[in-house]
């Protein structure tokens, strides 16, 4: 038969369509919501409160506006004659005109939290435990989102309120439609050489000519579902096995800390999706999720403890994930040393102390700018085997040569390392990836195909779900990922996590090339430059902290700063010390600057009255022979020089990283003069004396005793004379003194 003459495709898509608003058998409207709006994210919604004064919402009405922080009222009722477990709440809430999910909102019934509504997430299902026959109180705590891209603040947009109601899911119609939409899927895929194309397509007509779609579509329709889902299976099965290589679903949201949203927006974001997969976990025994950012859990566990307490649970029965690395993802290039430490000290630490050893050991960076060659060798002394990054896929010339490497530091140290290869179209990029799927079969097989390390490598991860508060996987989703477990032609899927992935890779021993450089990102440039003050404000405050720090210790204090490290920590999340974020997300930023910076300068005045006076402190790793200000009057003996203020000491051997006395015995003060000698400067003590024009220029050097000139360009010297004979001579003579007096003054 031919699919082509015979518009197989394009009839089973059509018939999909038919069927697709049958999932929900029966309707229950939920009466008009009711609005109030709410100041900021910060301020926790008044779900108790008495909402009959408050505007109403009527179904298919616009309402909201961007930037709003809402909560919506209402109640609801499960019909007592409907099949136990099969109530759930349809929330068609709008859309806004954003590349995100909003508007987005955490759903309460009897005040505890049962999901969120958002773009993808229109159903919430309602467990046995909200009984039929009784009514309850629904209440809907979110954000409408910005509008438009790039998002336009003063955008007057508004969303569209569908019909909220409960309805009656019928679970077999969602398995059959979800399975002939993603075995369509698949054979649009392939090659219309490939025979498991025209095998799947007989299949889904076959399903289709048993499936009963008559007008009117009601009781026969239904009762012939279950044939045709038989019918699907069995001959799908007979029309080809999956290709041999395996993908690791895993189930998985972004979270972007601070971006077009503050930090008080990400707080609630928390809530809404980790609600979400805590209820797909009730509801899908093999279904495991994965999660980054120490950061987040700490909001989690303070704004949230019962979800936190469920998160626990979770992650001792191995179902969910905890991975990162470091206290948030952070830009990998602007912050110190010290910094790139605490952020790998700060999270393992935080997940040790709430989850045991349960954090897999990676180092998940997947929308960093760019990575510094040191990251092998502090991941290997912090017991981290494993890198994941997905962003150095978005570079605008170069293609990483292998999507499974080891990649070397700067000292030797390897760690393996993987590049997502999951295809996402973005505008002007040769090969963009994503660590969002949706799990279309494009997406699927393109996993495969667009690996770079086909030679051995037969073991992927694609990540899937919904983030930045897009609520995280899908039960539509999480269905897909057991479709594609037997699907013909399309590498074979399981529900699986990143440490699953990497331990599969790692069984393979196989002989994976080496990337011995940094990472660097062939786009996002101006990274470097952007919110310029922010990237000096950062080096500052790490400065403070670690000198605070250091002077504490030194004085017999036990500092306390981890607070401080924290805050700082999370200001180096890669979209705002990066300068991508929007103008609310740098005014939050600056205040905590001054807060790090008031406590660090605190700490120092306290640690250094604790030291007394006579003490030089040398916070660097080497000796040092330093000259330093001194507020009052020097030791007897040492070598000095008043200035305004106090006077200079001079420190000949500063141990590294100690505090040393000065110096009190075998030298003594030098006398500082400043005077105008004919229309300069003369800058003079018991050593040298210094000439400076009006405009500021070194014009000549002598020694005081002697009055004997050290050699300033465009003067004369008795040994110029001797030596150079020739005019030629005295200007090389000349200009090489000169260029020595320069490198003293630099």
């Amino acid at each position: 038969m031919s699919h082509f003459l015979r518009f197989t495709p394009e009839k089973i898509r059509q018939r999909i369509a038919l069927i697709r608003p049958l999932v929900h058998r029966r309707h229950e409207p939920i009466p008009d919501f009711r609005l109030k709006e709410l100041p900021d994210a910060g301020v926790d919604p008044p779900l108790a409160a008495d909402a009959s004064g408050w505007p109403a919402i009527p179904a298919e009405s616009h309402w909201g506006r961007c930037d709003l922080n809402f909560l919506l009222k209402s109640e609801f009722r499960v019909p007592e004659d409907w099949t136990p477990g099969s109530a759930a709440l349809f929330l068609p809430l709008g859309e806004a005109g954003d590349i995100f999910t909003h508007p987005e909102a955490l759903v309460y019934v009897d005040g505890i939290p049962r999901g969120s509504a958002d773009r993808y997430h229109h159903t919430i299902r309602l467990p046995e435990e909200v009984p039929a026959g009784k009514t309850h109180e629904l209440a809907l705590h979110g954000w409408t989102g910005l509008d438009d891209w790039p998002p336009d603040p003063d955008a007057r947009d508004m969303l569209f309120m569908g019909r909220p109601s409960v309805v009656e899911v019928d679970s077999e119609v969602l398995e059959f439609a979800l399975l002939a939409e993603t075995a369509l899927d698949t054979a649009e895929q392939l090659s219309e050489d490939d025979v498991t194309k025209h095998g799947i397509l007989n299949a889904l007509d076959e399903a289709f000519l048993s499936l009963d779609t008559r007008d009117p579509l009601g009781a026969a329709f239904y009762g012939s579902v279950a044939k045709a889902q038989e019918e699907l299976s069995r001959r799908l099965a007979e029309a080809g096995r999956p290709i041999g290589v395996t993908l690791h679903a895993i189930g998985h949201a972004h979270m972007d800390i601070a971006y077009l949203w503050p930090i008080s927006q990400i707080r609630r974001k928390n809530g809404r999706t980790y609600s979400n997969v805590l209820r797909l976990m009730d509801r899908f025994p093999d279904y495991r999720f994965s999660h980054s950012q120490p950061q987040l859990y700490k909001f989690t566990e303070a704004d949230y403890p019962q979800v936190f307490e469920e998160i626990r649970e979770r992650v001792a029965e191995s179902r969910w994930e905890p991975i990162g690395g470091m206290w948030v993802e952070p830009d990998t290039n602007i912050p110190g040393p010290e910094s790139l430490v605490r952020q790998i000290l700060l999270g393992r630490r935080y997940f040790r102390e709430r989850f045991g050893d349960a954090e897999t050991p990676v180092l998940w960076l997947p929308d960093t700018f760019g990575f510094s060659w040191c990251l092998p060798q502090l991941m290997r002394q912090a017991e981290l085997k494993w890198f994941v990054t997905n962003k150095v896929n978005w570079n605008q010339y170069s293609r990483m040569p292998a999507s499974t490497t080891w990649w070397q530091g700067i000292d030797g140290s390897q760690v393996l390392a993987h590049f997502l290869t999951t295809p996402r179209d973005v505008q002007h990029l040769p090969f963009p990836t994503n660590y969002k799927s949706d799990l279309s079969a494009a997406e699927v097989i393109g996993t495969w195909t667009h690996s770079t390390s086909k030679g051995g490598v037969t073991n992927l991860p694609i990540c899937y779900g919904y983030g930045d508060g897009g609520g995280g996987p899908t039960e539509a989703l999480v269905r897909k990922a057991y479709i594609f477990a037997h699907m013909p032609g399309a590498p074979r899927m399981r529900l699986s996590t990143v440490r699953e992935f990497f331990e599969a890779i790692e069984a393979q021993r196989l002989d994976l090339p080496v990337w011995n450089d940094e990472i660097y990102l062939e786009g996002h440039r101006g990274v470097f430059t952007s919110q310029g003050w922010i990237k000096r404000a950062n080096r500052k405050c790490e400065n403070l902290l670690a000198e605070a720090e250091a002077l504490a210790v030194l004085s017999g204090m036990r500092p306390d700063l981890g607070v401080e490290w924290e805050l700082l920590c999370l200001h180096q999340f890669h979209d705002t010390i990066a300068g991508t974020a929007i103008r609310e997300v740098f005014a939050n930023a600056e205040k905590d600057y001054a807060r790090i910076r008031e406590i660090a300068e605190a700490t120092i005045d306290e640690a250094l009255a604790s030291l007394g006076p006579g003490i030089s402190v040398n916070l660097i790793p080497h000796r040092l022979d330093r000259v330093g200000l001194l507020r009052g009057a020097a030791p007897k003996g040492a070598l000095s020089q008043d200035v305004d203020g106090g006077c200079l000491v001079h420190v000949p051997d500063c141990a590294p990283m100690a505090a040393t006395p000065l110096p009190t015995k075998g030298a003594g003060k030098t006398g500082l003069r400043i005077c105008m000698e004919k229309q300069r400067f003369v800058i003079e003590n018991e050593l040298i004396a210094t000439c400076w024009s009006l405009a500021a220029r070194a014009t000549g050097c002598r020694h005081s005793r002697t009055a004997r000139s050290a050699g300033m360009p465009g003067t004369s010297t008795r040994s110029s004379r001797t030596v150079a004979s020739s005019s030629t001579g005295r200007r090389r003579l000349q200009s090489r003194r000169g260029a020595r007096f320069e490198r003293a003054c630099a």
